[in-house]
């Protein structure tokens, strides 16, 4: 098990929930493996990888986080499913995801699953083969081969 710990300037962490955030100012990667990209690219982790920032975090088997780790400017995952946790703008409210892939483009502040995709953003739930999330002004897109669930749950 390899723990790596970075410290973030001046970020509050949004609390401990299932999929935790980190309540510190840290990002703590958990993994079997880890080994860093070619020219100080990113890192690599793989096998029951845990990632947990204060405004994000996931579980996979393999994680790539590109760019600098303490503000990675893309974050991919692999798993069976990988799941992510993303505070959204506000800090009071979460989007859970979870798929056989998932990229969290953070710079742009997409979200987007494939393979067996879910997503749940409290009151609305949308389940498809393929969903693309802008964060910042909370749209979905789906596509892929199989029908598409959308739930919307009356507060």
């Amino acid at each position: 098990m390899l723990t790596l710990a970075v410290c973030l300037p001046g970020v509050v962490g949004a609390g401990e929930q299932p999929l935790r955030l980190s309540t510190t100012d840290t990002v703590t990667v958990r993994a079997d493996e880890a080994w860093e990209m070619d020219e100080g690219g990113g890192i690599v982790v793989e096998g029951g990888v845990r990632i947990n920032a204060p405004r994000w975090a996931v579980t996979a088997d393999h994680a790539e986080l590109r760019g600098a780790l303490e503000e990675p400017d893309m974050v991919v995952v692999d798993g069976a499913p990988a799941r992510i946790r993303v505070v959204l703008a506000g800090g009071r409210n979460t989007v859970d995801g979870h798929s056989d892939h998932i990229e969290y483009a953070r710079a742009e502040n997409i979200l987007r699953l494939d393979g067996a995709a879910a997503l749940d953003e409290g009151g609305r739930k949308i389940d498809a083969s393929a969903i693309e999330y802008l964060l910042s002004k909370r749209i979905f897109r789906t596509a892929g081969d199989r029908r598409v669930k959308v739930q919307v749950i009356p507060k």
